[in-house]
C-alpha cells in the first residue's frame, strides 16, 4: 500500500526532530507503527493525525482552521496547509495548548491580532517557513503572557522593527527564546529594537539573515542576554567586534557567541576581544581562519568551549592550544581543517572533548601517526575524541597513550588496516569504540588481544571493516560488558562456532547460539557459513 504524500512529510518531520540515531528505514517503520491516521475535521475536511500527544492539521485540502476539533494532547501543529488567514479568536478553544506550530504554509499572509488570544498556557510557539507572511500585526501576541519560546524562521520578514514592537516586553513579559533567523534584514539599526527595552530574551538567534551591518548598541537594552548566533551574515571584523564587546559589558550573564561565517578580514581581533570578557561558549567556525597569532590574542581563562571546525586552517600555532593561552577549555572542536599534517600536540589538562575529524591528508597523517608526532599525553581528562575521516592507517599504543578517561573513540572512516596491539590498554573506560568503514581485511588484526584494556566497554561498531572470518574464539573476552555489537556490510565467510560462546542463549539475526547476554542491537549482515574457522 503507498503511503500518501501528506503522511510522508510528517514522517520526514518527525525523523529529522526526534534526536535520535536510528538508521532513516528503522525510523520510517518505527513512525509509521506509532503514527495514527484521525478521522477529518467534519466542518473544515481537514486530515488529522496524532502521533503520541502531538496532534497535527495538514494537506491542501485544509483551507480553513478546525475550530472545534477534539485533541486529547497539549501539542498542536498546522502544516502544508491552504490556510491564508488566521482571524481573532481563531484558538479559543485550544487554550490549553502549551506548544503550537504553524509552518510551511504557503498562502498564509496574515494573522491577526487577537489570533491567540486566551492561550494562557502556550510556553512554544513556532511560525515559520510561510513564504507569503511578510507582516506582523503590532498586538499579534496579545494574551501570550506565559510564552517563553518563539520562533519566526525563514517567513518573508524584511525588516525588523515590526518583529520587535510585536514582541516587547509588556506583550511578552517572560520570553526567553527568540529565533528570527532566515530572514532577510541586511542591516539592524538601534532604534528599530528599542522597544526590547526591560525585556526577558536570554537567546536571540539571527543566523543567516542576510546582515551586513548592525549598530553596536542595537541589543544593549536586552539586559538578560546570554547567548546570540549571528553566524552565516555578511558583517566585519569591526562589527562583530563592537558588538560583542557592547553586549559583554551590557548583560552580565553573556556568555555565548556564535559568529562563525561572516567577512572577517582578522578573526584575531575578535578572540582579543572575547579574551576581555567572560564569554565561555565561543563558535567561530567556517570562518577561513588560516593562522593564529599570538601576540595579538592574549590568555583567555573564561572560554571553556571553542569550535574552530572548517575554518580551512593548516597553520594554527600549537602554542595556542595551551594551558597559557586556554587554561579551561573543555570542549574543543578543529574539525575539517588541515591540522594533522605536522607535529600536533596539545596540552589542555582540563580537556574533554576534543574533535579532529577530517583534518589531514593521506601522506602527512600517516607520517604523523607513524612517527609518533601527535601526542595527546597532557590531554588526561579526556573523554571524548573523534578522528573520523582521517588517513591513519594504523592504531597504535603511542597514539592513546595515557588517555585513562576516554569514554568515546571515534576511528570511522579512517583508511585504518593494523590495530597494533596493546593500542587500546590504557582505555579501560572507553565505552563506545567506532572502527566503521575500514579496511581491516588482514583478520588476523581482529583477534583476542586486539580489544584488551576495553574492560567497560558497551557499544562497538565494526560496519563495513572488510571482515569476512574472526578465527580467534576469544576475540571478545576482554569486553565482558559489551551491549552493543555491529557488524553490518562485512562478508562473512566463516564465523568459528565459539567465537561468543562465553554470553547466553539469545537470537542474533537468525543465528541460535551463545551471545551477548545485554545486546540490545544486534547486526551481522551478509554472511554465507556459521562455522569453525
Amino acid at each position: 500500500m503507498s503511503i500518501k504524500p501528506v503522511l510522508l512529510w510528517t514522517i520526514r518531520l518527525l525523523i529529522f526532530t526526534c534526536g535520535s540515531t536510528l538508521p532513516l528505514a528503522v525510523k520510517t517503520r518505527h513512525l509509521l507503527k506509532n503514527l495514527q491516521s484521525l478521522p477529518r475535521d467534519p466542518e473544515t475536511k481537514c486530515p488529522v493525525f496524532r502521533y503520541g500527544d502531538m496532534y497535527t492539521i495538514e494537506g491542501c485540502l485544509c483551507t480553513m482552521l478546525p475550530r472545534n476539533y477534539s485533541i486529547e494532547g497539549n501539542t498542536f501543529a498546522i502544516k502544508m496547509t491552504k490556510l491564508t488567514e488566521l482571524h481573532p479568536k481563531a484558538f479559543e478553544n485550544y487554550s490549553y495548548l502549551t506548544s503550537l506550530t504553524i509552518s510551511t504554509n504557503s498562502e498564509l499572509r496574515s494573522i491577526y491580532p487577537g489570533a491567540f488570544e486566551g492561550m494562557v498556557n502556550l510556553i512554544t510557539l513556532d511560525i515559520s517557513d510561510n513564504i507569503q507572511l511578510f507582516y506582523l500585526h503590532e498586538g499579534i501576541f496579545t494574551g501570550l503572557k506565559n510564552l517563553k519560546s518563539l520562533s519566526l524562521v525563514k517567513n518573508s520578514f524584511s525588516t525588523i522593527y515590526y518583529l520587535m514592537h510585536a514582541v516587547r516586553p509588556e506583550i511578552l513579559p517572560v520570553l526567553e527564546y527568540l529565533d528570527i533567523s532566515k530572514n532577510s534584514f541586511g542591516e539592524i539599526l538601534y532604534n528599530e529594537t528599542i522597544d526590547l527595552e526591560g525585556s526577558s530574551i536570554e537567546t536571540l538567534r539571527l543566523s543567516y539573515c542576510g546582515l551586513n551591518d548592525m549598530d553596536s548598541n542595537a541589543l544593549s537594552m536586552l539586559r538578560n542576554l546570554s547567548a546570540i548566533w549571528i553566524d552565516n551574515n555578511n558583517m566585519k571584523t569591526e562589527t562583530v567586534q563592537s558588538l560583542i564587546l557592547n553586549l559583554a559589558n551590557s548583560s552580565e550573564k553573556f556568555d555565548e557567541v556564535h559568529i562563525g561565517s561572516n567577512y572577517f578580514s582578522d578573526p584575531n581581533i575578535i578572540l582579543k576581544s572575547i579574551a576581555a570578557t567572560n564569554i565561555s561558549v565561543v563558535d567561530i567556525s567556517n570562518s577561513h581562519i588560516f593562522t593564529l597569532n599570538l601576540q595579538v590574542i592574549p590568555s583567555s581563562p573564561s572560554i571553556k568551549y571553542l569550535d574552530f571546525s572548517g575554518s580551512l586552517a593548516s597553520k594554527f600555532e600549537m602554542d595556542y592550544f595551551t594551558a597559557d593561552k586556554l587554561p579551561n577549555v573543555e570542549s574543543l572542536y578543529l574539525a575539517h581543517n588541515l591540522l594533522l599534517d605536522r607535529h600536533f600536540a596539545l596540552n589542555l589538562p582540563k580537556l574533554r572533548v576534543l574533535d579532529l575529524s577530517d583534518n589531514c591528508n593521506v601522506i602527512g597523517c600517516a607520517s604523523l601517526i607513524e612517527h609518533g608526532r601527535f601526542l595527546l599525553n597532557d590531554s588526561a581528562n579526556l573523554e571524548i575524541l573523534k578522528l573520523d575521516s582521517n588517513s591513519i592507517y594504523a592504531v597504535t599504543t603511542i597514539l592513546l597513550r595515557g588517555l585513562f578517561n576516554l569514554k568515546e573513540l571515534r576511528l570511522s572512516n579512517a583508511s585504518i588496516q593494523r590495530i597494533e596491539i596493546g593500542a587500546f590498554s590504557d582505555l579501560h573506560q572507553l565505552e563506545i569504540l567506532d572502527l566503521s568503514n575500514n579496511i581491516l581485511t588482514r583478520n588476523i588484526e581482529i583477534n583476542n588481544m586486539t580489544f584488551k584494556g576495553l574492560v567497560n566497554l558497551k557499544v562497538l561498531h565494526l560496519d563495513q571493516s572488510g571482515l569476512t572470518c574472526l578465527e580467534d574464539p576469544n576475540t571478545f573476552q576482554h569486553t565482558p560488558h559489551l551491549e552493543v555489537l555491529t557488524l553490518r556490510q562485512n562478508t562473512f565467510l566463516e564465523l568459528h562456532h565459539t567465537l561468543l560462546c562465553t554470553f547466553e542463549t539469545t537470537k542474533f539475526s537468525g543465528f541460535e547460539s551463545k551471545f551477548l547476554s545485554k545486546l540490545e542491537r544486534k547486526d551481522i549482515a551478509r554472511q554465507s557459513k556459521y562455522g569453525s574457522c
